[in-house]
């Protein structure tokens, strides 16, 4: 929460740092790490927060670019 300075949750799961940070439509944020995942969270659900792992990069990543047609370009 910016207006109270508060964190509001952590969201666990990569063990290597955290490079690149998006949002996504319908409240859903994209991680990528130095790690070679991208880990898919909904922050807002009662769960874990975390949906799905997207795997098949064989280096970082450090960079994401959302696409109008609902896919995710990254690097």
């Amino acid at each position: 929460d910016l207006t109270k300075k508060k964190c509001m949750k952590i969201l666990a799961g990569h063990n290597k740092p955290i490079w690149a940070l998006t949002g996504l439509p319908k409240g859903l944020l994209v991680s990528g790490a130095q790690d070679n995942l991208i880990k898919i969270w909904q922050p807002g659900n009662q769960q874990n927060s975390f949906i799905r792992d997207l795997i098949g990069h064989r280096n970082w990543i450090t960079c994401f670019a959302p696409l109008r047609d609902a896919r995710l370009v990254s690097g």
